[in-house]
């Protein structure tokens, strides 16, 4: 086995208790995408962007296996359909329903990756939060 690296994710329940998952590998290789996956090259212009935006207390009603949305970055995505293709697995998704996974989210992909394979999935940005 090559290094790879180790996430510890404590998630709060709530009762009170806590799960930790851990997510290991060696990162995104960019080789060639699996026949199953269709290669679709982003062909978004400012005219195709959703513009809607939405507050974190809006995307938390997505928190199922079947209306499943995600927080990357400050943009929201619908994962629904594409968490039983994600290479991760559908629990590395089913983790941050409702929830902004931003920070694990980047340390285990690639800075430019939802724009390159998941960018049909953008429902809209984040609404920046005032905090007082």
């Amino acid at each position: 086995a090559g290094a790879g690296f180790v996430a510890p994710i404590t998630i709060p329940k709530a009762d009170g208790t806590s799960i930790t998952v851990q997510i290991s590998g060696n990162g995104v290789s960019s080789g060639a995408p699996a026949a199953s996956a269709p290669a679709a090259p982003a062909q978004a212009d400012a005219s195709t962007t959703p513009t809607e935006e939405y507050t974190l207390k809006e995307v938390a009603k997505h928190n199922t296996e079947k209306d499943c949305w995600v927080v990357v970055n400050g943009e929201v995505l619908d994962c629904t359909e594409f968490m039983h293709d994600h290479p991760g697995g559908k629990m590395a998704i089913m983790t941050f329903a409702g929830k902004d996974a931003s920070e694990e989210f980047n340390m285990v992909h690639d800075k430019n990756v939802v724009e390159k394979y998941a960018s049909d999935y953008i429902v809209g940005k984040l609404k920046p939060s005032a905090k007082l």
